[in-house]
């Protein structure tokens, strides 16, 4: 039982992960998305739970 909890654990992991957008807006504030701005650059961050 108690591998069969760690497994799904372990697959589900994964699907938590997701990409991380920062940005500055027109007030000079940093930002962060889970969708890129379509006005202003942005970088791609990597993030670890």
């Amino acid at each position: 039982m108690r591998i069969a909890v760690l497994i799904v654990a372990v697959l589900l992991a994964g699907q938590a992960a997701a990409e991380v957008y920062k940005y500055r807006d027109s007030n000079g504030k940093w930002r962060f998305s889970d969708r890129p701005p379509a006005d202003a650059a942005a970088e791609s961050i990597d993030s670890y739970a």
